[in-house]
C-alpha cells in the first residue's frame, strides 16, 4: 500500500517554491520510504515553463492545472501546505482553496508557517493537524512519520 502526500503551496518561477518540496522528498527517500508517493504539482511542469507570477504554464490550460490538483488532492492521505510567499507579491489563493477542499475531504493537514495570520485563524486552527515553522521542524517533530506509521506501516 502506498502513502500519498500532496505538497501544497505557492508555485512560481522562484526556485524556493520548488526547493522545500525537493528537500522534504529527499529526506524521506533517504530513509528508504519507498511506499510514499509525493503528489508534487511541479512533477508535471518544468519550472522554466511557469510564468513569472506562477498563474500559468506554457501550453497547459489553467483549467487543466486546477483539475489535476483537485484529483491529486482527492487521492492523497496527507497534505503538507507551505504558507510562505517566498518574497513574491502574489497571495496564496490557490493554496487556501486547496485547504478548503481537503477540509471537506477530511484529509489531514500539516501546515508550514510562522505567520500569525495563519496560525491564529480559526478555520486554519480547526483544519491543521499540526503546524511547523519550517520544513526542518516538520522533519524533527516527525509529523509525517506519525501519519505514515499509523496509516501504512507501524513497524518503521
Amino acid at each position: 500500500m502506498s502513502f500519498r502526500i500532496y505538497l501544497c503551496g505557492l508555485m512560481t518561477a522562484n526556485e524556493a517554491t520548488r526547493k522545500w518540496r525537493e528537500d522534504l522528498q529527499l529526506h524521506y527517500q533517504n530513509k528508504g520510504w519507498d511506499k510514499v508517493v509525493w503528489l508534487n504539482p511541479f512533477n508535471s511542469i518544468q519550472q522554466d515553463k511557469i510564468s513569472e507570477d506562477g498563474l500559468s504554464a506554457q501550453d497547459i490550460p489553467s483549467n487543466a492545472i486546477v483539475h489535476r490538483d483537485l484529483q491529486a488532492l482527492k487521492s492523497s492521505q496527507l497534505v503538507i501546505a507551505h504558507m510562505s510567499q517566498f518574497g513574491e507579491k502574489r497571495n496564496l489563493t490557490g493554496s487556501l482553496i486547496e485547504i478548503g477542499w481537503l477540509s471537506l475531504l477530511n484529509i489531514p493537514l500539516i501546515m508550514i508557517t510562522d505567520e500569525a495570520k495563519y496560525i491564529n485563524h480559526p478555520f486554519l486552527q480547526q483544519y491543521a493537524s499540526a503546524v511547523a515553522k519550517d520544513v526542518n521542524e516538520v522533519i524533527e517533530k516527525k509529523y509525517i512519520d506519525f501519519f505514515y506509521k499509523g496509516m501504512v506501516n507501524s513497524r518503521i
